[in-house]
């Protein structure tokens, strides 16, 4: 199954690799992603984007971590971790944001592009995707 995604590259990226002929500092061009070739994370935020245009609100993945608490703990930073807690209070709940994609790579394949935001969402520290614009309610662990 494939699904039309725009990906944003660099215009030195998109002269070399696929023939762009205009001046644009950033390009953007539609893909048909091959789902089937995806790892099961990339495929589902395929299936939630449109583009990877950053200030495109049509396009947002939103992504879960671990909360301030666990990372303090993990880190050794109880100290610094009860300082907020004084002023913030809620510091239980797990850090949800927004993830912000990257240029497509002249190296990479669009289905090689999606496949690697997932690596580098894991190696981020993110758990889980959460919601996406299309879809309040995905949970997806990465």
């Amino acid at each position: 199954m494939k699904k039309s995604i725009i990906l944003v590259m660099s215009g030195h990226v998109a002269t070399k690799k696929y023939g762009y002929t205009g001046n644009a500092k950033l390009v953007n061009m539609s893909f048909d992603i091959d789902l089937d070739a995806l790892s099961p994370a990339a495929r589902v935020i395929a299936k939630n984007i449109c583009t990877t245009e950053r200030r495109d609100d049509l396009s947002k993945i939103w992504l879960e971590g671990e909360s301030f608490k666990e990372l303090a703990i993990k880190e050794g930073k109880m100290e610094e971790y009860k300082m907020y807690e004084k002023a913030y209070k809620n510091l239980e709940k797990p850090i949800v944001r927004v993830w912000d994609f990257d240029l497509l790579r002249g190296y990479e394949s669009p289905e090689e592009y999606l496949n690697n935001q997932v690596k580098e969402m894991k190696r981020c520290g993110w758990l889980k995707i959460k919601h996406s614009t299309f879809n309040d309610n995905i949970d997806f662990p990465l």
